[in-house]
């Protein structure tokens, strides 16, 4: 099995715990709205343009391409905004409990954050910064952390 959002709604299906997935077509169709919205627009501007450029250094052994970077950044103001207004009506992004759409977009707005342009992303944004400090202190979020500090790896 291959793609993000096919292996998390096998997870949330398969196996036991609370659901991911909204139980009403409506609210399901929300989050496929922001699910397709963090892969399709979130994702390029905040990992391809941002963060992979922040990283390009340790991964493909070249400069960043400031340029990019520059040009990404104007976008990511805008979507993080989006996203503190979403979080200003709504405790997540889809319902009134977490679903997919919150754990598909968390590791994005965590890595952005070390990002040295990150370091005011979040804290300027009072809502987006409730939404991110709950996310970080759920259990299947603390359990599941990869083996490396959450430091910026860009200093």
């Amino acid at each position: 099995m291959f793609e993000t959002i096919a292996i998390m709604r096998y997870v949330d299906e398969a196996f036991e715990g609370p659901p991911l997935q909204p139980e009403t077509a409506a609210q399901r169709a929300e989050m496929d709205q922001w699910m397709s919205a963090v892969n399709d627009v979130y994702y390029d501007a905040m990992i391809h343009r941002l963060v992979l450029e922040r990283l390009a250094p340790m991964i493909f052994e070249r400069d960043p391409n400031e340029q990019n970077i520059k040009s990404a950044l104007p976008d990511i103001e805008h979507q993080l905004d989006v996203l503190d207004s979403r979080f200003q009506v709504s405790p997540y992004l889809a319902n009134e409990n977490v679903t997919l759409a919150d754990i598909l977009l968390i590791p994005i707005i965590f890595t952005v954050a070390m990002t040295p342009e990150g370091d005011n992303f979040v804290s300027n944004r009072p809502d987006l910064a409730r939404w991110q400090k709950g996310m970080a202190g759920r259990t299947s979020l603390i359990e599941t952390m990869p083996p490396f500090s959450w430091d910026s790896p860009f200093e």
